[in-house]
């Protein structure tokens, strides 16, 4: 079966609208909920636990929604982790979370934007309180 024609059975199974789930790559299920509804769904077992999550929803219209080439290339990356022992949702959740911002990043930010009003003397007292260099007191 070639590309084409599981693209036409994913299209068809979304028109006609009947809850299923189905299997259209290892570990990658369609999982149709009504006419026009679908979301593609990553299985895989992980440290004798099984685990499935949503990888995005069906469709061509908007950036965010998955066709079924898209979707094949996210399982083929998901796989590669989770056969590496990494969580591939872990994964995408981690990569989802804005990265810290910390008290030197911002101290730091706010005194070079300042630093033509405060005095040098000053500035080389902070930052031996502001910026971490690895000792400790």
């Amino acid at each position: 079966m070639t590309i084409f024609d599981t693209t036409s059975q994913v299209e068809k199974l979304v028109q006609i609208g009947t809850p299923t789930f189905e299997s259209f790559y290892p570990c990658l299920y369609l999982d149709v909920k009504s006419p026009g509804k679908a979301s593609w769904i990553l299985r895989y077992q992980l440290n004798g636990k099984r685990h499935q999550f949503k990888i995005g929803g069906y469709g061509k219209v908007h950036d965010e929604l998955l066709d079924l080439e898209d979707a094949i290339k996210i399982a083929i990356d998901c796989r590669k982790k989770f056969n590496d022992g990494i969580d591939p949702k872990l994964d995408i959740d981690r990569q989802k979370q804005p990265k810290l911002i910390t008290f030197d990043y911002c101290a730091n930010k706010y005194l070079v934007k300042k630093r033509s009003k405060i005095k040098t003397a000053f500035m080389s007292s902070l930052s031996d309180f502001i910026v971490d260099n690895g000792e400790s007191t």
